[in-house]
């Protein structure tokens, strides 16, 4: 427990960036696991309602699949193209939001650490030229 409070009073102001960048990080990984539920929507679901016209493929989903659905357009009046045009869209903006969670906890880290190690230097300097 000991060396936790060390670490903590080495990290100073910056081990709220650390928490903070651990909780982008972590957001970054939810939303990682959505886009295989796309894929799973495009191809268990539209492809394969276009090519029986049998059944409600939205009415047997999760409830992750139900809100890829939901954002769709009706499958019933739409062509395969357009569908797919969408499909591609929503998995591009999870893709874009994941890079987007992910850059931002690493820009956060890199500018903690960068401020801990220039302030432990600086503690270190300023106690052996005392």
């Amino acid at each position: 427990m000991q060396s936790f409070k060390n670490i903590l009073q080495i990290l100073g102001s910056s081990a709220k960036l650390y928490w903070f960048s651990g909780v982008l990080i972590g957001i970054s990984a939810m939303i990682r696991l959505f886009e295989p539920k796309i894929l799973q929507v495009t191809v268990d679901g539209v492809l394969n309602w276009f090519v029986t016209k049998e059944g409600d493929p939205a009415a047997e989903a999760d409830s992750a699949a139900q809100l890829i659905y939901y954002l769709l357009p009706d499958l019933n009046t739409h062509s395969l193209s357009y569908l797919l045009l969408c499909l591609g869209g929503i998995y591009m903006v999870v893709a874009m939001l994941r890079a987007m969670t992910k850059f931002a906890g690493g820009v956060i880290t890199t500018d903690a650490t960068e401020k801990a190690i220039k302030g432990f230097r600086d503690r270190l300097f300023s106690h052996i030229q005392a």
